[in-house]
Order: C-alpha cells, then structure tokens, then sequence
C-alpha cells in the first residue's frame, strides 16, 4: 500500500498545489467518512423504499443543479480581474434566483405527473424542496468558485466536512423521530448547502467587501455577453453529461420501483462516492499537468499512461474484494434486507474500477482542445447506460439483469473514452510532427 501511496504522490507537484489539493481531499474524505460510518444507523431508521425516493430526489437535483447559474461559475476564476470576477458571481447569483423560480413554478404545476412517471409517489409532499435546494446548491458552488480564484480553500475544506456531518446527523435525527422519508431528503438538503454562509463570509472577507462597489447592471452585462460561451456550450454538454451520471436511480425507480432503486442509492453512497473523492483530486492534478504539457503531446502521453497504469494497480484488489464480498458485507453491516445492494456493487465492481481510472484521466480530451471528441463521448455514454437498462426491462429482465447490463455498458464507455483519449494524444502528436 505504501508504494502505490508513493506512486500517486509522484503525479502531485510540489508546493501550495499540492497543499491546497490536500485541504479539499482531506475536507471531502472526512464528510464521506462521517455519512458512510452513520450509514448502517441509517438503514436501520429508513427502508429501501425511503432510499428511493431519495435517489429520485438527488437525481433530480444533480441534473438541475448543474445548470442553475448557467455554468457562468466556471468562468469567475478566469476573468481578467476582481472586479469582473465580482460582476460574474452576481450573475450567478441572480440567475440562481431566477432558474429556482422558474422551477418552483414547474414543480406546482407538473409535480404529479413527474412523481407518476418516476414511479415514486411518495415524493410528490416534498418536491417543493428542489427548487429550494437547486438554488442553494448553486449558491454554494458559485461562491465556491469565487474562493478558487482568490485561494481560500481552508473554508471550502472545512465545509466540505460540515456537509456530510450535516447530512448524518440530520438524516437519524429525523429517523428517531419516524419522519421517513423526509429525514434523508431533509439531510440530502443540509448536505448539499451547508457552509454556504462560511463560503459567503469568507468570500466578503477576501475582496467582495471592498469590490461591491464595482458590481452593477452594466457591468454584470458585459461580463455576460463576455463569458456567454459557458452558458451556450458549457450548459448543453453538462446537461447531458449529468443525465448520464445521475439518470440511472431515476430509470431504476421508473421500472423497476423505488426499492430496487434505494438498493443502487445505498449501493452508490458507499461504494462509489468515496472512491470519487480521491478520483477528483488526482483529477485536477493531472488536469494542470496535462495542460502544460499539450503543446508536448509525447510527454503527455507518458503522463496518460503511466497515471493509468498506477490506477490500475492501486485499484485491482479492492476491486475485487468488493466483486466478491459485498453481498454478504452489506447483509452483515446494513442488515439482511440490504443484500441486495451489495449485489449492485457486486456486479458493478468493475465499472466503478474503470470510473476510478478514467475519472482522472477524463481530462485529457479538453487539454488538447479536442470538446467534439467528448461531446461524442457523453452522448454515447447517455446511449449505452440508458438504453441497456430500457431494453433489459422490456425484454422482462430482472433487476439483478439490469444491474450486470448497466455495468456493463458503463464499462465498455470508460473504455471507449480510454481508447479516444489515446487516439487523440497520437492524432496530435503526428500534426505535431513528434513520433509516438
């Protein structure tokens, strides 16, 4: 274990990055690590029906929340200076309150028929939470990319930690009281938003304070107009870049009813949601290497490699553990109505291994300016994950069927995004002229 330690220390660079990596990794470990050690508590209070209609709640919200302030954030840590930065967060800010109205509008009216056609009746009481958590979500990650510009990540961390305590404690605090499944909605809520205030007092002191003077209507629409190509191709291509991501539970609750689909909540919560945190960080490593490195598409080649190769043998043997132990692990841990659950991360063991490679490397297609070739990628991603698990439900599949399909086309679309990097990488070292 320690020379696969030493081998990703190598992928970090030295100095502040690293530091500041390691606050938000650590932050996002420590609230993953609270909501996983409370999660046989949980599944004691809640039943896998309650996890469903969580699941169709935290699908809905994924997909929505990507889109509240237009990705318009991404572009606060870009501007040309504080002031534009500034006018960018106050964008953000304003069309969180209008995407969240419009939502709030669309839940009042279409909220039945939503519930229906998810199979989750249950939620229909407590839609009017989404808009309200769409909206804070968005304010949280638009502060949140206000402090990346300006290198206060210690808040960041620290609510990183407070989001998943948050999470846990709210959901057993509300499941002693019997509010089922309000407790896991309600804690999904806290989980999502919490620290928002640390974020904005944080933000206040490090220069919107004195820079609030500079925030006005023309200014915010200049800086609009400036950017707009976040909310004209960046929206798009996140939207379907979630629904891939998170449209599974939601597919799983529509046909196969919201127990099956608390299984792949609870499935996800502990198996596949930790290992994204290490994912992520080693992520925006690899990203910053990769793009000081695209102009010398050979090194950057070896960088691919080689970080993929490290994974790979990180990664084998808990994987396989996981393929051949989690159905008696989760009978054991969670309780014996939760088995099955551990059948989901059984036969998705080796799609979440292949995510825990290329989640890294999935980096590689935008540092060589190639959005085309992972447009193409999302899309066939959507295609394979979608349509396998419709086709295996109208062909009478059972859900264990369904299970070993969806992982399979999972896996079979972190290779292809393998296979495209690679190609991509020798594509652009031949217009180059550099030998691969």
């Amino acid at each position: 274990m320690s020379s696969s330690r030493a081998r990703l220390a190598r992928l970090l660079p030295k100095g502040r990055f690293a530091r500041d990596v390691g606050k938000l990794a650590g932050g996002a470990a420590l609230g993953q690590l609270v909501v996983i050690l409370a999660t046989p508590v949980i599944t004691r209070l809640y039943t896998p029906a309650d996890f469903g209609v969580l699941a169709v709640f935290t699908t809905l919200l994924g997909i929505t929340a990507a889109m509240v302030s237009l990705r318009y954030e991404l572009a606060i840590p870009l501007a040309d200076d504080d002031a534009e930065a500034a006018n960018l967060l106050a964008v953000c800010l304003l069309l969180c309150v209008a995407v969240s109205g419009l939502l709030l509008v669309a839940v009042l009216v279409l909220g039945a028929s939503l519930t229906r056609l998810t199979n989750s009746p249950s939620l229909e009481p407590y839609l009017w939470m989404l808009p309200l958590a769409v909206f804070l979500a968005g304010v949280y990650q638009s502060l949140n990319y206000w402090l990346t510009r300006v290198k206060r990540f210690g808040p960041v961390a620290t609510t990183k930690f407070s989001q998943g305590f948050g999470n846990a404690l709210t959901a057993i605090g509300l499941g002693l009281l019997h509010a089922q499944p309000l407790g896991l909605l309600v804690g999904q809520l806290v989980g999502q938003s919490a620290g928002t205030t640390t974020l904005a007092r944080a933000g206040w002191q490090s220069g919107l304070a004195v820079l609030r003077g500079s925030v006005g209507r023309e200014a915010m629409t200049a800086a609009a107009r400036k950017f707009r190509r976040f909310a004209l191709y960046s929206t798009p291509s996140s939207l379907i870049n979630n629904i891939g991501l998170w449209v599974p539970p939601l597919l799983f609750a529509g046909l196969y009813g919201p127990a099956v689909a608390g299984l792949v909540a609870l499935g996800d919560r502990v198996a596949r949601q930790p290992l994204n945190i290490l994912g992520l960080s080693i992520a925006q490593v690899y990203y910053s290497e990769a793009g000081s490195l695209a102009s010398r598409p050979q090194e950057l080649k070896r960088l691919f490699l080689r970080t993929a190769f490290s994974l790979l043998r990180v990664g084998a043997v808990p994987f396989a553990l996981a393929a051949l132990l989690s159905p008696w692990l989760f009978g054991l841990v969670f309780g014996l109505e939760w088995r099955s659950g551990g059948v989901y991360v059984q036969w998705m063991a080796l799609a979440f291994f292949a995510q825990f490679v290329m989640t890294p490397l999935s980096g590689t297609l935008n540092a060589l300016q190639r959005p085309d070739l992972q447009a193409a990628w999302d899309v066939a991603r959507l295609v394979l994950v979608v349509g396998g698990i419709w086709l295996c439900h109208n062909l009478g599949g059972s859900p264990e069927a369904a299970f070993a399909i969806y992982g399979g086309g999972l896996t079979l679309s972190y290779l292809l995004l393998f296979a495209l990097s690679y190609w991509a990488l020798e594509r652009r070292a031949l217009s180059t002229g550099v030998d691969s």
